[in-house]
C-alpha cells in the first residue's frame, strides 16, 4: 500500500523543489505492529519524500524484490516482536540483501529497545529508532 497524506500545506510545499527520494519500509515478518512504520512514512512524505510502505509480516523475499523493483534511497525495516527471533530474521534479510546489486544508500531500523540492541549486533543500519518510550506524566 502506497502512503498517501493529505495536508493544508501551501502551494510550496516542504521540500518540492528537491529531488524526490524514495523510502521503502517494511515491518518485518511475522511482525505485524505498523503504527510507527506508517507514520514514519507520513511524516517522510510530508517532507517531499517518495513513501511507499509495503505493509506487516512482509517477507525477505518479498522486500528483496520491492528494492529491486523500486531502487529506494532509503530502505527502514521495523520489527516490535520477541528479541531472540528477531536474529535470524537479520541473518536471513542481510545474505539475501548482500545479494542485492543497486542496495539502497542507507538503512534504518525501529523496534522495541531490545530489537534494537539485536540489530545494532548486525553492524548494518545507519539509524536506530526506539519504540515504547512513553512521555512524562
Amino acid at each position: 500500500m502506497k502512503t498517501t497524506v493529505k495536508t493544508d500545506i501551501p502551494s510550496q510545499k516542504i521540500g518540492e523543489n528537491m529531488p524526490k527520494r524514495k523510502i521503502l519500509t517494511a515491518c518485518l515478518a511475522p511482525c505485524v505492529h505498523v503504527a510507527g512504520t506508517v507514520n514514519f512514512g507520513n511524516i517522510a512524505a510530508l517532507l517531499g519524500f517518495d513513501s511507499k510502505f509495503l505493509g506487516p509480516a512482509v517477507k525477505t523475499i518479498d522486500i528483496i524484490q520491492a528494492i529491486q523493483k523500486e531502487s529506494p534511497d532509503i530502505l527502514g525495516l521495523s520489527y516490535r516482536l520477541t528479541p531472540d527471533n528477531l536474529r535470524p530474521i537479520l541473518q536471513e534479510f542481510f545474505a539475501a540483501f548482500d545479494q542485492v546489486r543497486q542496495k539502497p544508500k542507507r538503512l534504518l531500523f525501529a523496534g522495541t529497545p531490545q530489537d534494537v540492541a539485536i540489530a545494532k549486533e548486525f553492524n548494518r543500519f545507519e539509524a536506530y529508532f526506539e519504540g515504547g518510550s512513553r512521555l512524562p506524566a
